[in-house]
């Protein structure tokens, strides 16, 4: 499995390489110290399974060459390590096409289980930077098992193990996440996790 880190500090990625070990098995890391390398780095390497990508390149915007990533390869999954905690930008990320936000502070166990969510086909977002609940009109749209769908949704859960999590029949969980995307006004599940992040819903703890 090859996963690429794109961040121009050579000790971070000498750092991420170590955690990268945790994930087991054959793990192949490639680095990249720029966009033009990391361009480079997935034309010689199709067959990335993720890719880790600094926001903070010295020279670049992160936001656009994330967007250029997914443009040459919409199926790469790219999550976001950065040192930014602004809300602003893990939505602006999400809206990009990452499909997670590490922050840099992150221990090592968290990173590897937010890799291993992705690569699962997961979204991760980091809990700790959530805001708590705003008691906006979303709010009022939501039931309590609603509120426990979205804070599933926003680790990434598929319905299957929403279902298993709250000991629910995955049809019912089905119609509670399309609820929660009309509810919300969104077009899609990320879309739903996004805007749940707006107004601070997908901080809610789902029931144990």
């Amino acid at each position: 499995m090859k996963i690429g880190i794109v961040d121009d500090h050579g000790l971070f990625r000498e750092g991420m390489r170590y955690v990268l070990e945790g994930l087991g098995g054959e793990v192949q890391v490639l680095e990249a110290a720029s966009g033009v390398e990391a361009l480079q780095m997935l034309e010689q390497h199709p067959d990335m399974a993720v890719l880790l990508l600094d926001l903070k390149l010295r020279g670049e915007h992160g936001f656009t060459l994330l967007q250029t990533l997914k443009e040459r390869d919409a199926g790469l999954p790219v999550i976001v390590m950065s040192a930014s905690e602004d809300r602003a930008d893990i939505e602006r990320v999400l809206h990009a096409g990452a499909r997670g936000f590490i922050p840099k502070n992150s221990s090592a166990v968290l990173a590897v289980n937010a890799i291993q969510l992705v690569l699962a086909g997961g979204v991760y977002l980091p809990p700790d930077m959530l805001a708590p609940a705003s008691g906006g009109g979303e709010v009022a749209r939501l039931t309590p098992r609603q509120r426990d769908v979205l804070a599933l949704l926003a680790e990434g859960r598929s319905n299957k193990q929403i279902a298993d999590r709250l000991q629910l029949a995955e049809p019912t969980v089905k119609m509670h996440v399309t609820a929660v995307i009309r509810a919300l006004g969104a077009r899609n599940r990320t879309e739903a996790v996004t805007r749940a992040l707006q107004v601070g819903l997908a901080s809610i703890a789902p029931a144990p």
